[in-house]
């Protein structure tokens, strides 16, 4: 009883965390609402760094959104040229997912993402990761820490959405470490062909509903 409430003042009360966060918003430029309508319409694209180098000799974050699940990848480069860039896409990105209709880069500075709003929300989120490490000492391996908090990342509740990245990506939530030891509740009673034809409702649901969320955020950025 009561650990929900230790959890939120903890982190509230983490020194590492306010020394990197930034609380002083810059200028807002106009922004074009972006409106999506299913997973894999439009994904954006954007660089961090560079960073502190790693043992692995990464210095730099390619950061790649689903515009309408907001699930995001953040993958380690050394280089970011166009080469790198390419094959560290097809890999980590298309590989897994497949080809999104389109791909958005607002072609600025690096961090610099007015024209990319979406992902540069992330980025921000993102940005932290490789700065409390610093903060803990562990410069040399951010690149390898960055996994586990992508983790916690596509499994919380995105503002925009009320949905987790994971659920409008997946149709479920993601299984965390913390709950291997919890009971595993019993499957749905559902075939694979009928899981095919007829996704689960509330599913469909949760897709109406992110739209409607975003819409509204959209709105509220103009």
């Amino acid at each position: 009883p009561g650990i929900h409430a230790d959890v939120a003042t903890q982190c509230l009360s983490c020194e590492t965390c306010s020394a990197i966060e930034n609380h002083t918003p810059g200028p807002r430029a106009p922004l074009e609402p972006v409106v999506t309508k299913h997973p894999g319409q439009r994904a954006g694209v954007d660089i961090m760094g560079p960073l502190p180098a790693t043992k692995r000799r990464n210095r730099y974050i390619l950061v790649l959104m689903d515009y309408f699940t907001s699930w995001s990848e953040a993958i380690p480069i050394e280089r970011q040229d166009a080469c790198t860039m390419a094959a560290a896409i097809i890999s980590e990105c298309i590989a897994r997912y497949g080809t999104p209709i389109m791909f958005h880069s607002d072609q600025c500075a690096a961090l610099y993402s007015q024209g990319n709003g979406l992902v540069g929300r992330t980025n921000r989120t993102t940005k932290g990761l490789p700065q409390s490490f610093l903060k803990r000492h562990q410069a040399d391996r951010w690149d390898e820490l960055l996994p586990r908090s992508m983790l916690a990342y596509r499994a919380s509740i995105h503002t925009t959405t009320r949905c987790t990245p994971a659920y409008l990506t997946f149709g479920r939530e993601l299984r965390l470490p913390s709950k291997v030891l919890s009971p595993i509740p019993p499957p749905e009673a559902l075939s694979l062909p009928d899981y095919v034809k007829n996704p689960p409702e509330n599913l469909r649901t949760a897709f109406t509903m992110a739209q409607g969320h975003m819409k509204d955020a959209k709105r509220h950025q103009k």
